[in-house]
């Protein structure tokens, strides 16, 4: 696997997902339906990301138990900088792409992360509580709606994954049609900085020849 239960951590916490704050009774609980939950998902999403035969050139050099290289000295360089982050210059503007996974202070994160999170949540709220998912007070439990924490979690994958879709604050422009989703970088301000995963596969296209990336409208607790 690229990420592991560690990525749950923060925003994406999910309850006894971490062996070493789980309860004993409870080690094969949420964290082994998580680990169930990359293994399915994490696939899906770099499928999407990059194209069947891309993600399979991709994962023939990651050990599938570590998440490591299996010998980083053979790996392609693309993949290098797809997984680890890479700065790079278009039209004299610097860019940064952090990397499918990468970490800040302690916090580990990923677009899969968030991906399988949005997937998960909705299952696993019926768990947490009859009436979804549980906030104690000094009382009585009461339950409230895992929905926003959902749109969150998507929204939150979409953005690492493509960028923001509201031209206003300078991301790129949304267009559907005929069934198919695209971004418009043509119209989108030039602004150095951090760039979501699709801008960088765009700006560094002569290096990922063959990728194909399926792409998504954000979402609301309407589900629109």
């Amino acid at each position: 696997m690229i990420i592991d239960n560690s990525y749950f951590t923060g925003v994406l916490k999910v309850p006894n997902s971490q062996e070493s704050l789980a309860p004993l009774s409870d080690r094969n609980g949420n964290e082994k339906k998580i680990e169930d939950y990359i293994d399915r998902y994490e696939r899906q999403v770099m499928i999407y990301a990059l194209g069947l035969t891309n993600y399979n050139d991709l994962i023939s050099y990651i050990d599938p138990i570590t998440g490591d290289w299996n010998d980083e000295g053979t790996t392609p360089q693309k993949w290098l900088d797809f997984m680890d982050g890479k700065e790079y210059s278009v039209e004299g503007v610097d860019f940064e792409w952090k990397g499918l996974r990468y970490e800040e202070g302690n916090q580990k994160y990923s677009l899969i992360a968030y991906y399988v999170f949005s997937k998960f949540l909705p299952d696993i709220s019926v768990s947490f509580g009859s009436a979804g998912m549980q906030k104690e007070n000094t009382k009585a439990a009461r339950g409230y709606s895992s929905i926003p924490k959902t749109v969150d979690a998507w929204n939150g994958f979409v953005k690492l994954y493509q960028g923001d879709e509201i031209e206003e604050t300078g991301g790129a422009k949304l267009w559907v049609g005929r069934g198919i989703v695209g971004l418009d970088y043509y119209q989108r301000d030039i602004v150095e900085g951090d760039v979501d995963m699709y801008k960088f596969l765009t700006d560094n296209s002569a290096e990922y020849p063959g990728v194909t990336t399926q792409l998504f409208s954000h979402t609301n607790s309407f589900g629109l």
